[in-house]
């Protein structure tokens, strides 16, 4: 298409598997990505609305599970960010890089707990992703959950905290000197 989209990629957004599914048996390359911006279809698939079905017969045809766009996001981290549980577990599933980091130091846990999406933090901790992680702006995981006023996601975030021998590290501040107590007043 003129936007740079192919027929696999509208596929899995509109959530059509059977297509997805038929033209990956035809040869469709899984991991053709749109120029102007490197989303794939599996990118595609794992931020739609849809269940995850489009995104596992992707992964079953070996899309690249840590193919990243322009702005290093990986498909986790569109899943994680527009809250999509079922295709975080089916690319966690595959091995996707649960500790993968883009410019600007965010994953795809901040990703999760900054959007308020509770299950998805706890299937990327119990997956193994770095929940004392910081970004570039001194910003902690739990900070960004703070900040968005995302309760329920502290709460696993803040459990890990106790149980850890660091457990200091939840009062650290980030660069404008807020803690994450700050953040969520």
């Amino acid at each position: 298409m003129t936007n740079g989209w192919n027929a696999l990629m509208v596929a899995s957004a509109q959530g059509h598997a059977s297509v997805v599914y038929c033209l990956c048996e035809a040869g469709a390359s899984v991991d053709y990505c749109r120029q102007a911006n490197g989303f794939s279809a599996l990118m595609s698939a794992a931020s739609t609305v849809h269940d995850a079905t489009c995104a596992t017969i992707l992964l079953q045809h070996r899309a690249n599970v840590n193919l990243q766009d322009t702005l290093g996001c990986d498909a986790l981290m569109h899943a994680a960010w527009h809250g999509q549980s079922e295709a975080c577990a089916a690319l966690i599933q595959s091995n996707a890089n649960v500790l993968a980091v883009r410019p600007g130091g965010t994953t795809a846990l901040m990703d999760a707990a900054a959007g308020g999406h509770e299950q998805i933090v706890k299937q990327l901790i119990e997956a193994g992703a770095d929940w004392n992680a910081v970004d570039a702006h001194g910003m902690s995981v739990l900070m960004h959950a703070a900040r968005a006023g995302h309760d329920t996601c502290m709460v696993p975030l803040l459990a890990r905290h106790a149980a850890s021998s660091n457990s200091n590290r939840i009062n650290i501040k980030d660069n404008q000197q807020k803690t994450a107590l700050a953040h969520a007043a």
